[in-house]
């Protein structure tokens, strides 16, 4: 099954239209659209880890957002998930971690919302996918990779989630 990640798809978030000058006039079409995209490629029971900043809403309009998407759903908290306290929302989601390390296909991943400078096993082969800077403060040869440091967020994906795969390919091309 192919695993997939994602990050700042600020579901319900009115102000993020403005703030990252999404292609949207209502918050409405936004969240319809990304929901669309989401499921366009993600199948049901695929897992899909998002990097934060999942949604800025009451709980009750998240956990509606969050039944209508395709997988099971891992949250790494960003800033903006305030949410994640209020029990109708938090437990939708398969599971929520301020940090965590994931090993698929004999591949280490540290997955938080920022971007790490120096996380572990960077040295040694390990991936670093974040969200956070809507791809404001990148530097790399790539707009979204950084040596093995990959932004997976919404704004540089076209609105999708990308699948390991996807990324293995972007990695090997650009490292």
């Amino acid at each position: 099954m192919t695993i997939w990640f994602t990050a700042d798809t600020h579901f319900g978030h009115t102000n993020i239209l403005k703030y990252e000058n999404r292609l949207y006039k209502h918050i409405q079409d936004h969240d319809r659209d990304l929901i669309e995209r989401w499921n366009s490629r993600v199948k049901p029971k695929e897992s899909v880890y998002h990097l934060g900043d999942f949604g800025l809403a009451s709980p009750a309009y998240l956990a509606g957002v969050l039944a209508r998407l395709n997988g099971n759903v891992h949250l790494i908290r960003g800033n903006h998930d305030r949410f994640v306290k209020n029990k109708l929302i938090r437990d939708k989601f398969g599971w929520v971690k301020e940090y965590y390390e994931l090993k698929h296909d004999k591949q280490k991943i540290v997955l938080f919302h920022y971007p790490i400078h120096s996380w572990n096993g960077k040295n040694h082969g390990v991936w670093h996918l974040h969200g956070h800077t809507h791809g404001n403060t990148h530097h790399g040869k790539s707009p979204g990779i950084d040596g093995l440091r990959v932004e997976v967020g919404v704004d540089l994906n076209d609105y999708y989630p990308v699948s390991f795969e996807e990324l293995k390919e972007l990695i090997e091309k650009w490292t």
